[in-house]
């Protein structure tokens, strides 16, 4: 929701896309403390962690590479249609 409500802005597809990585990587701070102090994580927990950080850190450089912001219509397009079919995905119709 966070995210949707930032995309209907008019800020900058740079500044957008700057800010929800930081948000997700704060949140994922954030739910990893939290596991942690509640116990749920283990060793075998934070090694699978640690192997899953290099092919997102891979993407994610794979990612700003690729970025172009003069194609910001397009990127916004893209990101209210993923929103769409996660929300359309999700209606109990399916069920």
């Amino acid at each position: 929701v966070v995210i949707l409500f930032y995309l209907t802005g008019q800020a900058l597809a740079q500044t957008i896309r700057a800010n929800t990585i930081l948000f997700l990587a704060i949140l994922d701070a954030v739910l990893a403390v939290n596991l942690f102090l509640r116990g749920a994580l283990d060793g075998s927990s934070l090694a699978t962690a640690l192997i899953l950080a290099v092919p997102y850190l891979v993407t994610s450089l794979v990612g700003q590479a690729l970025f172009r912001p003069g194609l910001e219509r397009v990127y916004r397009a893209a990101a209210y249609a993923v929103i769409a079919l996660a929300v359309l995905s999700g209606l109990p119709v399916w069920t």
